[in-house]
């Protein structure tokens, strides 16, 4: 074919342009060319094929006006598959200024470029500028709510569009049924479905396999595998839809059966085996997967990247990890995928020493390859620091997170709040969680949970009820943590009036309701409450739960009942190691050791081994019933016959050697956790320099406390307390000044132990530098001991007014206490005015009249 003179001066232009870029004369050239916007169009559409996006964006700003909708949509296709979130916002900047952004067409193709780019609110925000969105434009924003987890908002978009009396195809019942899967709706689902079946609609092979998705995904397979074999036309998707869903619900015989069946049908691919290798992972089927591999050996399969993700996740899944490091050193060309695979294997475990060599590999992976890490890299490496307790690590990768922007996307973010909540910070949980652009629930119970889990029960029931406003409805996730945190913390009758007011807001307990309920009623021991719970339990079929039946024992046992402990334990479907510990633990705690004993035995006798939890429950007993001396021999038999004492162990020995005043003893156990931990655990830590200090050594108290590599704040009100303990104040204010230095805040009982050492010692500076002290701190408020410490010490040092002072600008916090001991002290030093003043507020703050009567009738006596 012929080049005419005009096409050869454009492949010139486009030459020029090519080398340097869009300027005033290119303009000016196509401007005043015969069909200058065809050939303006064709030159936007080069620079996107070849992944110039910016030039074609310059491009398009001078000249928007005369380009044609299809040079348009090939420049968003462009941006589309780069994912680049700020060239997006270019691009919809000069479409708004071209007066296009009504267009449904460009809109519909800019809520897919948002949509790929991660951000949401700009996908919806486009939908919104549409003046009439036509059934593309509704599919593509209901897509969009599915793949960013916001699936409510999703079919909250399907239902306006029924509304809005645009007719559905089969592009829109498939971003219906994905947000239904998404969101687990399976009633919703079924809706769609039968608006399917109404409009006589096609299902077709697309459809179809949405379907069988959407029920998979619900839990429905039942009505599954009634789509699955409906369905006229199946590929290769459609039988791995029906696997996933098999594998999901892990029903280990379906899903062989159905890979059998598949490979009889049609190829299996990729995809095929990682369902089949994901079952095998999730059940541990360590021998199934070796099978699986050497077919996928057999098929040449191996290189694949996905497979190898996948062999790497099983292997990891079933504590194979150094056969899935093995697996990956293999693979000659990874991705980010199989890095993901392997930090994610190490990460699942909440072990400090798999904490470290994940960031080893996350440093490996960063310094050794050209690939940046994405959203679940970072998140896997978050929970690795909080593995290792790292607050250090965490806020190095926060750092990492804002730099390469990720503060918009809610895994990583949503990762970086549990890691402050689990490092025992969370404060910084909660910045974080303000920061956020955009929530979704599990966010809402990550903070929650991490709120209720430090005992901001307050702040956490506060948070409950914003997230109904913000997000709509309420997770049952989110009722849950609230529950367990009262329950965890002594607030059994506050959990249960949760427990109660969740049922009265249309929720149904779970198995992880009823567990943190069982907890409630075990704590204040309300044996009626148990067997009423027991009852509602059975109704919601969950008495084949191991979970369930161990808390059930657990509370029985706790709340005394021991009869009903052991019906539960002899009616359970599933025995095993943790719910012969439940029901020992039961008679241990209630002094019945050598039952407790002889049913170790016969757990031995039945074949199972008992493990460390169940000789901590024994000693535990003996603890709780002053049996000291029995508790120690306990604990040596369980280190003579192999069994490694873990950091409940070692807490409850060092208890034991403390209440004993047998430092040789608690020496010893010292000893053994040094020696043995990888990374010394700071509850076990804090206990030996709380023994060391009652035992009477303060030597050793504070060289166990300078080997610390990690103190928290429990580590440092220990040393602090010892000190004072030992009428050391000096020294209890120098490490108190250390402590600050650390990096670490005092809290209320920092000061409760600093101006209790200042009332023994009568240091009238110490009790004014820690009163100032602590108004410099945030959320830390003196409590009425603090109050009467301090004004005891300034009235016994003749400081009456200033004690006075104390007391009034601090009458929240004041009790009779303070103004007895400031009325103790006028009398001392003859000070009527103060004494009389001191007398008016308490007749008229106190209902104890008798007793402020007596106190006055002596101080007037004695005057």
């Amino acid at each position: 074919m012929r080049s005419t003179f005009g096409d050869l001066v454009n492949i010139v232009w486009y030459e020029y342009l090519k080398c340097f870029g869009f300027n005033r004369t290119v303009s000016r050239y196509f401007s005043s060319v015969k069909n200058g916007e065809r050939e303006f169009s064709k030159t936007l559409k080069s620079f996107c094929e070849c992944g110039r996006l910016e030039e074609a964006i310059a491009l398009l700003h001078e000249q928007a006006p005369i380009i044609s909708y299809d040079a348009y949509q090939c420049l968003l296709q462009g941006c589309t598959n780069c994912k680049d979130l700020n060239i997006a916002r270019k691009v919809r900047s000069v479409i708004t200024h071209a007066g296009h952004e009504s267009n449904t067409l460009l809109g519909s193709h800019l809520i897919r470029l948002f949509d790929a780019c991660g951000s949401l609110v700009e996908a919806k925000e486009a939908f919104s500028d549409i003046s009439n969105p036509n059934v593309f434009a509704w599919s593509a924003v209901i897509s969009a709510c599915a793949r960013h987890n916001q699936s409510k908002q999703g079919m909250d978009f399907y239902i306006k569009m029924q509304e809005s009396c645009v007719k559905t195809d089969a592009h829109t019942y498939v971003a219906g049924l994905k947000a239904c899967a998404k969101q687990r709706a399976l009633i919703l689902g079924m809706l769609v479905h039968s608006q399917i079946l109404e409009a006589v609609c096609d299902t077709g092979l697309h459809l179809g396999n949405a379907l069988i998705d959407m029920y998979s995904k619900c839990g429905s397979l039942q009505d599954a595998c009634k789509v699955f074999h409906k369905q006229v036309q199946r590929d290769v998707v459609t039988w791995n839809v029906m696997l996933s869903g098999f594998a999901l619900e892990l029903q280990a015989h379906e899903t062989f059966e159905m890979f059998i069946y598949m490979c009889q049908e049609c190829k299996a691919d990729s995809i095929s085996y990682v369902h089949v290798l994901k079952l095998c992972s999730n059940m541990q089927a360590l021998k199934e997967g070796h099978m699986i591999l050497s077919i996928i050996l057999e098929n040449t399969l191996e290189q694949q990247e996905y497979i190898n993700s996948a062999c790497i996740a099983m292997y990891s899944k079933c504590g194979c990890l150094d056969d899935a490091y093995c697996i990956f050193e293999r693979i000659q060309t990874r991705d980010i995928v199989t890095w993901n695979s392997l930090i994610a294997g190490f990460c699942q475990y909440d072990v400090i020493e798999h904490g470290h060599r994940t960031l080893q590999i996350f440093e490996k992976m960063r310094y050794q390859s050209c690939l940046l890490p994405d959203s679940t890299t970072n998140a896997c490496v978050l929970k690795a620091c909080s593995s290792i307790n790292s607050l250090i690590q965490a806020k190095i990768m926060a750092v990492y997170v804002v730099e390469r922007g990720f503060t918009s996307n809610k895994l990583v973010m949503n990762a970086l709040i549990n890691t402050y909540t689990r490092c025992g910070h969370p404060h910084d949980a909660y910045e974080t969680f303000v920061s956020m652009p955009e929530r979704d629930v599990i966010t809402w119970n990550t903070m929650i949970s991490g709120l209720a889990q430090h005992g901001l029960l307050d702040r956490a029931s506060q948070l409950l009820q914003e997230c109904q406003q913000e997000v709509g409805m309420l997770d049952i996730g989110s009722w849950n943590s609230l529950i367990a945190g009262y329950a965890q913390h002594g607030y059994g009758w506050k959990a249960l009036a949760i427990s109660n007011q969740m049922q009265l807001e249309g929720f149904l307990s779970d198995k992880y309701t009823f567990i943190s309920t069982f907890s409630a009623c075990a704590n204040v021991g309300a044996l009626f409450l148990c067997r009423i719970f027991h009852t509602c339990m059975l109704e919601c079929n969950l008495s084949s739960d191991s979970y369930v039946t161990n808390s059930l024992i657990d509370m029985y046992g706790k709340c005394g009942s021991l009869e009903m402990a052991h019906k539960v334990f002899q009616n359970s479907s599933k025995q095993h190691v943790v719910t012969w510990n439940a029901l020992i633990a039961g008679y241990a705690h209630n002094g019945y050791h050598e039952m407790a004993y002889e049913l170790m035995q016969q757990m031995k006798r039945q074949g199972y081994k008992p493990d460390v939890i169940t000789w901590n429950a024994m000693i535990a007993g003996h603890i709780l019933h002053e049996n000291f001396k029995e508790a120690l021999l306990l604990y040596g038999e369980m280190l003579s016959g192999g069994m490694e004492p873990d950091d409940a162990t070692f807490v409850s020995m060092i208890k034991t050697c403390s209440l004993t005043g047998a430092l040789n003893t608690g020496q010893l156990v010292c000893a053994q956790v040094t020696t043995d931990s990888y990374d010394l655990n700071t509850a076990v830590c804090n206990a030996c320099i709380e023994m060391f200090a009652l035992c009477g050594s303060l030597r050793d108290c504070l060289l166990f406390f300078n080997q610390l590599k990690r103190r928290d704040r429990i580590s440092w009100n220990t040393i602090i307390a010892a000190l004072a303990l030992h009428n050391d104040p000096g020294l209890s204010f120098s490490y108190f000044e250390n402590m600050q230095k650390g990096g670490v805040k005092p809290d209320t009982a920092t000061f409760t132990i600093l101006l209790s050492a200042c009332g023994h010692n009568g240091l009238l500076n110490g009790t004014t530098f820690s009163f100032e002290s602590m108004k410099g701190i945030s959320n830390v408020s003196p409590t009425k001991e603090n109050v009467n410490c301090a004004v005891d010490v300034y009235g016994r040092a003749g400081y009456l007014v200033e004690a006075e002072n104390i007391l009034k600008s601090l009458l929240p916090y004041a009790d009779v206490v303070g103004w007895t001991a400031l009325l103790s002290n006028c009398k001392t030093y003859g000070n009527m005015e103060i004494g009389n003043r001191c007398f008016h507020h308490m007749l008229g703050a106190d209902n104890n009249l008798h007793m402020v009567f007596n106190v006055h009738d002596r101080y007037v006596c004695m005057l």
